[in-house]
């Protein structure tokens, strides 16, 4: 399997994996979106950019991942069957850094 083919399925399951543990743990505060993920080079991290509605719940749900970072990557682990967990980064879209690499 090429490393494109890889990326784009590491990238769907990243997403699922979050998309599960907001779903079971975030409650209804607001409405997030998993907007993009970029996998760095072997995979060794992935950057999660998302975004809310409304936009001020932004870096509340940022310090929320970042808190639970192991917890979704466990989920990852376990439900996805993923080799290489990466690093997960998680930064809102508007995030300088979202404006591509």
């Amino acid at each position: 399997m090429d490393l494109e083919k890889k990326n784009a399925i590491l990238t769907e399951h990243i997403r699922s994996a979050v998309n599960d543990f907001l779903l079971a743990n975030q409650g209804n505060k607001s409405l997030v979106t998993i907007m993009r993920i970029d996998i760095a080079p072997g995979a060794r991290e992935a950057r999660v950019f998302f975004s809310t509605l409304p936009d001020e719940y932004l870096a509340e749900l940022q310090r929320f991942l970042e808190k639970h970072v192991r917890e979704i990557s466990a989920i990852l682990k376990k439900n996805y069957r993923v080799d290489r967990i990466p690093k997960l980064i998680f930064l809102p879209e508007n995030n300088p850094l979202s404006k591509g690499d």
